[in-house]
């Protein structure tokens, strides 16, 4: 009992001395005055809500331009292609305007946007296309006009090396949707196919040496009964031909077609030496 009185008191004097109360086992600061000190609330005020911008920094609308390809079409028709992805055929020709629409047409997907030309300005119709735009597609058709036109202008230039040679040099490395090499390459065989004279029905068909574009290569053509013999050769391999010592010839019924599929294509090869290298190669 006597160490209990003497807790208790020792308790009461650390209150005292530390001025804090003990009420219903809460602990309540307080002054020297006894008085309970309770903290102010806060006042909350509200502010107006901040106008938020619409704007989308770095992502501004691109001005849309338009050129005219004159036979940018697989038909060579003239196509008209615009910078955001779509292309378009010729509708109707006016004196003073002409009228395109979407070259878009499948049996699920048929597109009606249009674009109005007058002279050099381009204006598009009210009506939204209803497909996506083609990634690089203006790159792609002035890719496939070049190749069509180096391959017309240099008929015995392999069609890989002019496609591979305009494509690396007129599209940039990073460029999305690059076309293949070897698809420009059967582009430009296909283009030239259809610049090609049509193939003979008979022995009486006539030399387009105009379309062989080197003079002089027909040598002779020499007919004999119901037999026709062509000779093809350059100034220049006959010159070889007549300094080699030794003529080698051979023949093949392969590639021969109609009308000569009773005959056979032959040639005559000899032995050409340059920078101490020797090559036998066809010379007639």
């Amino acid at each position: 009992m006597e160490t209990d009185s003497v807790l208790r008191d020792s308790c009461e004097d650390y209150h005292e001395d530390t001025n804090i109360s003990v009420n219903a086992g809460l602990i309540h600061p307080h002054n020297i005055d006894r008085s309970i000190l309770i903290e102010s609330e806060t006042n909350e005020t509200s502010q107006p809500d901040e106008v938020l911008s619409t704007s989308v920094i770095g992502h501004e609308q691109e001005t849309v331009t338009f050129e005219v390809f004159p036979e940018g079409s697989k038909r060579g028709k003239p196509l008209l292609v615009s910078s955001d992805g779509f292309r378009y055929s010729v509708k109707k020709n006016q004196k003073k305007s002409v009228l395109w629409i979407c070259s878009s047409r499948s049996l699920k997907v048929r597109c009606y946007a249009t674009v109005i030309q007058k002279g050099s300005e381009f204006v598009r119709g009210h009506t939204s296309h209803q497909h996506g735009p083609k990634v690089s597609l203006k790159e792609k058709i002035s890719v496939s006009v070049q190749v069509k036109t180096s391959a017309s202008a240099n008929p015995y230039k392999s069609a890989t090396e002019i496609s591979t040679e305009i494509r690396d040099n007129s599209i940039l490395p990073e460029q999305p949707g690059l076309p293949l090499a070897s698809s420009l390459a059967r582009k430009a065989n296909r283009y030239r196919c259809t610049l090609r004279p049509a193939e003979p029905k008979d022995l009486q068909f006539e030399v387009d040496e105009c379309f062989l574009k080197c003079k002089d290569f027909l040598v002779a053509d020499i007919t004999n009964g119901s037999a026709r013999h062509l000779v093809f050769a350059t100034k220049q391999q006959l010159e070889l031909l007549s300094n080699t010592k030794r003529w080698f010839m051979d023949g093949t019924f392969k590639v021969v077609g109609q009308p000569f599929e009773s005959g056979q294509l032959s040639s005559i090869h000899g032995f050409v030496k340059v920078n101490n290298v020797e090559k036998q190669v066809p010379l007639a």
